[in-house]
């Protein structure tokens, strides 16, 4: 595993590409969550424009944020209310707590200016890498 930081991004295990230097997050080749875009595209077939204050996914279905809150056809829930993303129960990415959890199993934690990766290992910031 690798936590370049140097690249004002991160490597792991090169499979997973988080590149802040973007603005954005590629997650293992499925998912890019792309915040210089101001909206979302997940696994390239659905994107989630808050550009425009609403949601268009796949081009078919418009969100509105009106509701400060979303739900994808009962598979994926985006709530802002909570600060945070939930999408299909697998994946929330929690910007209230300043972190990412990824599937359950990786915890970018950026609150305590470290990382801790799967509860087992811990990458602390302080030491640029």
């Amino acid at each position: 595993m690798r936590l370049d930081r140097g690249t004002k991004g991160l490597a792991v295990t090169g499979l997973m590409r988080l590149d802040s230097g973007t603005k954005g997050y590629v997650v293992p080749g499925l998912m890019r969550l792309d915040s210089g875009t101001k909206g979302l595209v997940v696994a390239g077939l659905m994107r989630l424009d808050r550009g425009t204050k609403g949601l268009v996914v796949s081009g078919l279905m418009r969100l509105d944020s009106g509701t400060k809150g979303y739900v994808v056809p009962g598979l994926m829930r985006l709530d802002s209310g909570t600060k945070g993303l939930v999408v299909a129960g697998l994946l929330r990415l929690d910007s209230g707590t300043k972190g990412l959890v990824v599937a359950g199993l990786m915890r970018l934690d950026r609150g305590t200016k470290g990382l801790a990766v799967t509860g087992l290992m811990r990458l602390d910031s302080g030491t640029k890498g």
